[in-house]
């Protein structure tokens, strides 16, 4: 009994020293029972082991994260794609778009003169005239020539002359020519009017520059230009 008891561990230890020559296992392998080419991975055997998880994605500044490291015989996971550099990098903004043009202030306007279109229409007298065979202009911008300046008749018997006026009040009548009597009249269709100094009135208009009188009606005083930004 004695003999046996000093044989036991003796055998035991033969094997003990012989397993690291004879198998390419450890002593872990051993005791779940795997064999090469076997290997033990999470606490099962395989031929090999899986890799470790890769990296984490990289932040908007910096590259991707590095790769995972997988066991001694398992493949490294692939890095995490970073977000500077990588498939959905994230990019610097555009160049902002050109800003408009400032707009040029609109400064007062300076002239010496404004074209004005003087009309006279016989029919807008009270009561209507009729029968005139021509009608000029005068006014003190030349003034008050006797003759006046000739206005012509268009197809509905209104007489037109535009003129450049001086700025600034200006007084003026029409010289209306019927059956051969001269007619100083004032502008049926302009309520701005001063004494004439013989019981009549003289038609007086304000012009200022800058102001398109030929895209307004006629008569009246002339409107003032707008500030200039």
């Amino acid at each position: 009994m004695k003999r046996l008891q000093w044989f036991a561990p003796s055998l035991w230890a033969a094997v003990w020293l012989a397993l690291p020559v004879a198998c390419s296992i450890n002593l872990d392998e051993l005791k779940a029972g795997c064999k090469a080419p076997l290997k033990l991975c999470d606490g099962k055997c395989a031929l090999t082991c899986a890799g470790g998880s890769g990296g984490t994605s990289g932040s908007s500044q910096t590259g991707g994260g590095e790769a995972g490291t997988g066991d001694v015989t398992g493949t490294g996971g692939n890095g995490g794609s970073g977000d500077n550099g990588g498939t959905a990098g994230l990019t610097s903004g555009g160049s902002g778009g050109q800003g408009a043009t400032a707009g040029t202030g609109g400064g007062p306007v300076v002239c010496d003169t404004v074209s004005y279109p003087f009309h006279y229409d016989p029919s807008m007298e009270i009561p209507p005239r009729t029968g005139v065979d021509s009608a000029s202009i005068s006014g003190d911008f030349i003034g008050w020539n006797s003759v006046g300046l000739a206005m012509t008749m268009d197809a509905d018997g209104v007489f037109r002359r535009t003129l450049d006026v001086p700025k600034g009040p200006a007084q003026y009548k029409f010289i209306v020519m019927q059956g051969g009597v001269k007619t100083w009249v004032a502008d049926p269709e302009n309520p701005e009017s001063v004494s004439d100094g013989n019981n009549g009135r003289n038609s007086i208009l304000d012009l200022k520059c800058g102001v398109d009188y030929t895209a307004g009606g006629t008569g009246g005083t002339g409107g003032e230009a707008g500030a200039g930004g």
